[in-house]
């Protein structure tokens, strides 16, 4: 799927040239077996050599079961990808994932510093967002 010279661009990391980001895939694969790319009600919108899509990752890490929003930015060398970059909420997927009374704390404790922090207030104007984002890249 991707150009020799591709670049993958993910929250933890800038993965250069098709070998480094199948390294990559696969490390994430055998740390996270059961995630699955999971529609998310919008369908992929490709315009030119670009090509936006909004997904839901879902699987578990270490027992614990999460669920997260993301955006996958692609642009294309003929058939291959050659950029793409992926997003998603960091925070919400470490509040999903913290085990033990540490690591929620510390998650917690960032959380609280977010003024009336509130979930289903955040998810559906980060979708708002996403999908605004999505227009405007295709036009750029």
């Amino acid at each position: 799927f991707f150009a020799e010279d591709a670049d993958c661009v993910y929250p933890d990391g800038v993965f250069k040239g098709k070998e480094e980001i199948k390294s990559y895939f696969k490390r994430l694969f055998e740390i996270i077996p059961d995630q699955k790319v999971i529609e998310s009600g919008v369908k992929i919108i490709a315009e030119e050599d670009r090509a936006v899509y909004e997904h839901i990752f879902e699987g578990s890490y270490e027992g614990m079961k999460y669920q997260i929003l993301a955006l996958c930015i692609c642009e294309f060398k003929g058939d291959k990808i050659q950029h793409i970059r992926t997003t998603f909420d960091r925070l919400s997927l470490a509040k999903q994932v913290a085990k033990g009374k540490m690591a929620k704390m510390a998650v917690n404790s960032i959380i609280n510093q977010i003024p009336d922090y509130n979930l289903d207030v955040f998810l559906k104007s980060t979708r708002n967002f996403i999908k605004s984002f999505i227009i405007l890249a295709l036009f750029i």
